[in-house]
C-alpha cells in the first residue's frame, strides 16, 4: 500500500474528514487532498504528528509495502536466522529524503523572496513588442482573470505589504474553484503560503479585516458578501527578458469597468473586437513578475503599481 493510500485509510478509519485532519495538523484541506492523491508529501513534522495521532510507527506509514514485496520477489532469498533490519534503515532514509526536501523547499521560497527585492536591469535585452499582439492581448485578459489582478495588492519593488489584510481577497479569489465545503474559510498557513508564493512576502502581520474577514488566530472566516465581477484588463505594452536564467515579464495594462453587469464572454468579446468605447477606463497599471516554478508556473509579482488614468490608446490610434 502506498503512502498516500495509507493516509487516506487511517483518516477514514479514525472517522475524520479531510477538513478535520487539516485542522488538527494546521494545514489547508487542499494540502491533505494532495497528499492523498500522491501529488505532494507532507513535511517531516506533519508525518511525525500523524504517526502519533493514528498510533502507527514511522516505517509502517512511509514504507511502500507493494514495492517491498516486489523487491523481495526479485531478490534471491538467503535463509538466515538474523532479524531483518532493512525496514528501519529504509524508514530512516525516507525520513532524511523528506527532511532534505522540506529544507530545500524553504530555501527556494526564501531565495524567491530575496530575489523579488532585486530589480533586474530593465534596459538590458528588452525586445520590441512581438508580433501577434492580439494573441498576447487575449492571453493577458485571461491572465488578469485567473490571477485576479483586481484583488492583487499595489506595491513598489521590495515593498510588499506586511499586513495579511492586503492579501485576503486575492488568496480567496485566486483559488475560488477549489474551496468546496470550506468556501468562506482560509487557514492562516494558506494565506502565508499565498503571499509568499505570489508576492515573495514573508512574516505577515495577521489581522482581521473589518466587515470582510474575521480572524480567530488560526482561521479567516468571511462575512456574508460577494466578490466583484471578473476584471477587464487590456494589454497596452509587453516586455520580457531573461536575467541569470530567470524569465521576467513587464506589462502595462488598462483596467476597465462596465456600467452594466456583463457576461464574462461578452466582456472579453468587446475587448478583442476593440469596442472599448462601450467600457469605462478606470486606471492604467504596471505589473512586473517572474514565473514561479515552485507554484506550478504561476506568477511571482515583483511590483504592481498604478500609472494613473490616461487616454485610451485604442481610441487615440496609438
Amino acid at each position: 500500500m502506498k503512502f498516500s493510500e495509507k493516509i487516506q485509510l487511517l483518516r477514514k478509519n479514525s472517522g475524520m474528514s479531510q477538513e478535520d485532519l487539516a485542522e488538527r495538523l494546521g494545514v489547508s484541506r487542499q494540502s491533505v487532498s494532495k497528499w492523498e492523491l500522491g501529488q505532494s508529501y507532507p513535511e517531516t513534522e506533519k508525518i511525525l504528528e500523524m504517526c502519533q495521532m493514528f498510533g502507527v510507527t514511522v516505517d509502517s506509514l512511509l514504507v511502500d509495502e507493494e514495492k517491498m514485496v516486489q523487491s523481495k520477489e526479485k531478490a534471491a532469498p538467503v535463509p538466515s536466522k538474523r532479524k531483518n533490519t532493512i525496514v528501519p534503515y529504509i524508514a530512516i532514509l525516507v525520513l532524511l529524503i523528506l527532511l532534505i526536501s522540506a529544507v530545500a523547499r524553504i530555501a527556494i521560497l526564501s531565495k524567491n523572496a530575496d530575489a523579488a527585492l532585486e530589480e533586474p536591469d530593465l534596459e538590458q535585452n528588452i525586445p520590441t513588442t512581438p508580433n501577434g499582439f492580439d494573441q498576447l492581448k487575449e492571453y493577458y485578459y485571461d491572465f488578469a482573470v485567473k490571477y485576479r489582478l483586481d484583488y492583487a495588492p499595489f506595491f513598489e519593488k521590495g515593498k510588499m505589504p506586511k499586513d495579511s489584510t492586503e492579501y485576503l481577497f486575492f488568496a480567496f479569489a485566486v483559488n475560488l474553484d477549489n474551496w468546496g465545503e470550506e468556501k468562506g474559510k482560509m487557514t492562516k498557513q494558506y494565506v502565508e503560503e499565498t503571499a509568499l508564493s505570489y508576492f515573495g512576502a514573508a512574516g505577515l502581520n495577521h489581522l482581521a479585516l473589518r466587515k470582510a474577514w474575521d480572524f480567530d488566530g488560526k482561521t479567516y472566516t468571511a462575512y456574508p458578501g460577494s466578490l466583484k465581477e471578473e476584471p477587464i484588463y487590456v494589454l497596452r505594452e509587453y516586455h520580457t527578458w531573461k536575467d541569470k536564467g530567470v524569465q521576467y515579464y513587464r506589462v502595462i495594462m488598462d483596467c476597465y469597468a462596465s456600467e452594466t453587469i456583463l457576461d464574462p464572454s461578452e466582456a472579453k468579446k468587446k475587448v478583442m473586437e476593440g469596442r472599448l468605447s462601450e467600457l469605462n477606463l478606470i486606471q492604467t497599471e504596471e505589473i512586473c513578475y517572474k514565473t514561479n516554478m515552485q507554484n506550478f508556473g504561476a506568477p511571482c509579482f515583483i511590483w504592481h503599481t498604478i500609472k494613473g488614468s490616461m487616454e485610451d490608446p485604442m481610441e487615440s490610434g496609438a
